[in-house]
């Protein structure tokens, strides 16, 4: 498995559209920091929740969808590899992971770049101020982007088509809190306190209080352990022309 995520990442390596979706970020960063002076750090601090969690984990889960799972289903690739007498669960595991380790990398990217044009234009000062950046990047920005590639990779086994995972991650990440705030004001159904997202917004609160919010621990459980042992016994099942 650890040879098959190798491989993996030094093919998606290759693809220029990750560094199109990784550069994304960083410009909407870039932009969004032009306006702001050292004595706004806590309203810039605030809108960094922002570019984490929708330009971030946006971009940064299309470009880990589109790595991994491109090129994957034509070329019978991962067919190959339980040929050779690779496990699926393990197939499964390998290839989430592949994701997460490009999440990890471009979310590391995203956050240095902040830190060096905040050293730059002198935004940011405090070491207290600076975890909060961390923290931020964590929970506001890669634990969402990695329930939508779990969430979306679930999808793609489920149906055998890509474009759908493309489209999900798109969906999950800019669509659904739409739609559950519709669902709140028109039907009185609130799911919006249970949504990724939200979930994770409350433990960066309760952070910035000095607070710890467990809430963020069954959200992972929920969001992206579950989908992926769904996958894997889907998977497990599933029909493949070998």
């Amino acid at each position: 498995m650890t040879n098959l995520i190798k491989a993996d990442l030094l093919r998606i390596s290759k693809k220029w559209i990750l560094y199109v979706f990784m550069l994304l970020p960083l410009a909407a960063v870039l932009y969004g920091l032009r306006d702001f002076k050292q004595e706004d750090s806590f309203e810039y601090l605030n809108s960094l929740t922002r570019y984490y969690s929708l330009y971030g984990a946006l971009f940064f889960s299309l470009s880990a969808m589109i790595g991994v799972f491109g090129d994957e289903l034509h070329t019978n690739a991962m067919q190959t590899a339980i040929g050779r007498g690779l496990s699926r669960t393990k197939l499964i595991i390998a290839k989430f992971l592949d994701c997460v380790i490009l999440l990890l990398l471009q979310f590391t990217l995203l956050t240095a770049f902040i830190f060096l044009t905040n050293a730059a234009e002198k935004v940011i000062a405090s070491g207290e101020d600076n975890l909060t950046i961390v923290i931020t990047a964590v929970l506001c920005g890669f634990i969402p982007a990695c329930s939508y590639v779990a969430i979306s990779g679930l999808l793609i086994f489920l149906m055998w088509n890509a474009g759908v995972g493309f489209i999900s991650v798109l969906f999950l990440s800019t669509l659904t809190p739409v739609l559950l705030e519709l669902l709140k004001n028109l039907f009185k159904i609130n799911l919006t306190e249970v949504w990724i997202r939200n979930l994770m917004s409350d433990s960066l609160n309760s952070f910035s209080m000095g607070e710890f919010n467990i809430a963020f621990l069954p959200a992972i459980l929920i969001y992206v352990v579950l989908p992926v042992g769904l996958t894997a016994l889907i998977f497990r099942r599933k029909e493949l022309e070998l």
